[in-house]
This record gives C-alpha cells, sequence and structure tokens, in this order.
C-alpha cells in the first residue's frame, strides 16, 4: 500500500509538470503573436483575414464550363 508521502512526491510532480507545460504554451502564444505584429497583421483577426482572403481569391471561383467557353473569372 503506497504511503502518504509516495502520494505526495507524486503530486508535486504533476503540479510541477503542469506547470511546465504551461508556462511553455504561453511562450509559444507569445513568440506567435509578436511574429504576426511583426510582419503587420492583427493577430485576433488573422484566421478571419486569410479565410476572407481565400474565399475571394481567383483559385476558388468559379470556373468555366467547358461546354461554354467562357471563362467567368475574367
Amino acid at each position: 500500500m503506497p504511503d502518504a508521502s509516495n502520494f505526495d512526491s507524486y503530486f508535486t510532480a504533476a503540479i510541477i509538470g503542469f506547470v511546465v507545460v504551461l508556462a511553455v504554451i504561453i511562450v509559444i502564444i507569445v513568440l506567435n503573436v509578436v511574429r504576426v505584429r511583426k510582419s503587420g497583421h492583427n493577430p485576433l483577426t488573422l484566421q478571419s483575414d486569410i479565410a476572407t482572403r481565400l474565399v475571394d481569391s481567383y483559385l476558388l471561383s468559379p470556373r468555366a464550363s467547358i461546354l461554354a467557353g467562357t471563362d467567368p473569372r475574367s
């Protein structure tokens, strides 16, 4: 049967591990925000900006029908 000191050491290790993982996540988020701001974009709206540009892009515009012979993209 495990004693109380063994449980305390496992609990302490779990808390330390949690704090380390949380610190790594925060550092990664801060580095990403700094990089996005340096590139001149708003980090809070970056996903929406990219999605809007993709939807409005030439790549996702309707394709011309082979039978129609015209290209609606031009």
